[in-house]
């Protein structure tokens, strides 16, 4: 085999392994786009400090809008009595804080 032949074959080698690399690299791409689709239809879910902050009022403005049924809150599953547990509040559920005036 001529030096030009195994130089050919050496050209060949490294471009079916560029190739194999794509593949992979492409397959990778698709199951991440797979990944972030599956969290998009994921509710998000806000503490009473991430919605006070938000909207720029203190939490017992938040507290008193959960005990007056202006929202609805949660709690993580199994920790409800705890006095220390944090109060979970869907994303849908912030748009009903806000009063315009005519």
């Amino acid at each position: 085999m001529s030096a030009f032949d195994e130089a050919l074959a050496t050209i060949r080698l490294e471009g079916e392994a560029k190739d194999k690399k794509i593949a992979m690299l492409e397959k990778e791409n698709r199951e991440l786009k797979e990944a972030i689709e599956a969290i998009k239809g994921i509710p998000k879910f806000y503490t009473v400090a991430d919605i006070a902050k938000m909207l720029s009022c203190s939490k017992t403005t938040i507290y008193r809008a959960i005990d007056s049924g202006i929202i609805r809150a949660g709690y993580l599953s199994g920790i409800e009595s705890s006095q220390n547990s944090r109060k979970l509040i869907p994303e849908s559920e912030i748009a009903k804080l806000i009063r315009f005036k005519n």
